[in-house]
């Protein structure tokens, strides 16, 4: 089954090449129309399927995001709790995506 996919994470989920998709293709017929289906515990629940409205070469810039420091409530006592500044960084990824 598929897991949803962070391409700029430290630890990105494994995914298919070009090729291996490819190939994984060849033995279905050039005319059935292709959907994806959302992982389980996926955004929209699992099961719902997604149509494919294009292909296209992209590149994600490396970017870090910087969260200053606060204080926050915690969800569950509704205590104040001091959250330390801290930095969060996205790799460059380039890759196909299908959307």
């Amino acid at each position: 089954m598929a897991r949803t996919f962070y391409a700029q994470s430290d630890a990105p989920t494994p995914t298919l090449t070009v090729g291996e998709l490819i190939a994984r293709l060849q033995d279905f017929d050039p005319a059935q129309p292709v959907v994806f289906k959302s992982p389980r515990n996926g955004c929209f629940g699992p099961g719902t399927a997604y149509s494919i409205e294009g292909v296209r070469s992209v590149i994600l810039p490396a970017e870090a995001v910087h969260h200053p420091a606060c204080i926050r409530h915690d969800e569950e006592t509704g205590e104040p709790e001091t959250v330390e500044a801290w930095t969060e960084n996205w790799h460059r990824w380039e890759g196909v995506e299908i959307a």
